[in-house]
């Protein structure tokens, strides 16, 4: 599928991400995270709430409204860190698949963990070079390659790299 230049027709909204990535984004992002009120810990120990918030967890119930209101704060973190490291015009497919991908792994930081941005040693990771070169077919492949947390492989992390891949090809 040839890739679509991005509109700037919608309404931006959380992070100045369009209404149509935003559904999309949703579309990829809810299902994998889940819903819980209660705070309760990831398949790497970190204290998680709502719809896979990490930053700042408090032990209590949490509000559907909260929890809303976190998943779009942390949309607009994710969006915010895409734009950081990817320069090229995306289709909405495109941004909701690394969007999504960034939300989970986050922008990483040299001698601290990989991410979309940087890799723990310091390097840029395959998926941001080959998509600042344009070559989304070869980033969109990259994402398969992140199905590991605390250096194991999970199912659930497959699936997720499955579904995000196939969105960025265009294929949803």
């Amino acid at each position: 599928m040839a890739a679509e230049q991005p509109s700037n027709k919608a309404l931006p909204i959380a992070g100045g991400m369009l209404a149509s990535m935003l559904a999309l984004l949703l579309g990829l992002v809810q299902p994998f995270e889940g819903y819980s009120a209660q705070p309760y810990r990831d398949v790497v120990g970190k204290l998680t709430v709502c719809y896979g918030h990490t930053a700042k967890v408090e032990q209590r119930t949490y509000t559907r409204a909260e929890c809303e209101r976190l998943l779009q704060s942390d949309l607009g973190v994710a969006w915010n860190t895409v734009q950081s490291c990817i320069k090229v015009p995306m289709a909405d497919y495109q941004a909701a698949a690394l969007t999504s991908f960034a939300f989970n792994v986050g922008p990483g930081g040299a001698g601290v963990k990989d991410g979309l941005c940087t890799l723990r040693n310091g390097q840029q990771p395959r998926i941001r070079i080959y998509a600042n070169q344009g070559r989304w077919d070869l980033a969109c492949a990259q994402l398969s390659n992140w199905a590991n947390a605390g250096g194991r492989p999970y199912k659930g992390l497959e699936r997720r790299r499955t579904a995000e891949r196939a969105m960025c090809e265009g294929r949803y």
